[in-house]
């Protein structure tokens, strides 16, 4: 079999999008801040998560320390 070249499929047409829907056991102030303030507590491992909590901003999840 003779090699192709890998050609990644193309988006541009597609635009990205995901929802996830959870019931979660906590108040709204804290469901937020966990999510805006405070997310590299619990998502990933400590100094791994460069990101503000807004709306189309860029955000950097890293390898480990």
């Amino acid at each position: 079999m003779e090699n192709q070249p890998i050609c990644p499929p193309d988006l541009s047409s597609r635009p990205f999008r995901l929802t996830v829907e959870r019931t979660m056991h906590a108040t709204p102030s804290a469901l937020y801040q966990a999510w805006t303030q405070h997310m590299d507590r619990w998502f990933a491992t400590p100094r791994t998560l460069l990101m503000k909590g807004e709306v189309d901003t860029v955000f950097f999840l890293g390898g480990a320390a």
